[in-house]
C-alpha cells in the first residue's frame, strides 16, 4: 500500500506547489524533456546553449535537464563520497596516520 499512497502524495504535493505558489513544475519538466530529446550533442554539457534567465549557479543543472546524465554524474559523485568515507573510516579503525607514513 506504501507505493500507491506515495504517489498519491507526491501527485498532491506537485498540483498544491503549482496552485499555491504559481510554479510551474509540470511545464518546467516537460520542457526540460522536450531539451534533452531535442539536443545537438550526445554530451548534454558539451552544449553551449545556456538559459540566461537563470542565475550562473544553476545554468549547468538546468542544462542537464534532469536527465539520465544528471543522474549519471549524481550517482558517480555518491560513489566518490561513499569511497572517501570508507578510506576514512579504514583509517580511523586500523589507527593509520597518513602523515607518518615512512615512505614519504
Amino acid at each position: 500500500y506504501m507505493i500507491p499512497w506515495s504517489s498519491f502524495i507526491g501527485v498532491f504535493t506537485l498540483n498544491a506547489n503549482e496552485l499555491v505558489h504559481g510554479w510551474r513544475i509540470y511545464d518546467y519538466l516537460a520542457y526540460q524533456r522536450y531539451r534533452f530529446r531535442s539536443r545537438k550533442h550526445r554530451w548534454i554539457l558539451g552544449s553551449e546553449a545556456f538559459d540566461e534567465s537563470i542565475s550562473e549557479t544553476m545554468q549547468t543543472l538546468d542544462l542537464l535537464c534532469f536527465s539520465s546524465q544528471y543522474y549519471f554524474i549524481l550517482s558517480l559523485f555518491a560513489l566518490g563520497v561513499t569511497s572517501i568515507l570508507f578510506a576514512v573510516t579504514i583509517f580511523l579503525r586500523f589507527n593509520y596516520n597518513v602523515l607518518g607514513d615512512p615512505m614519504m
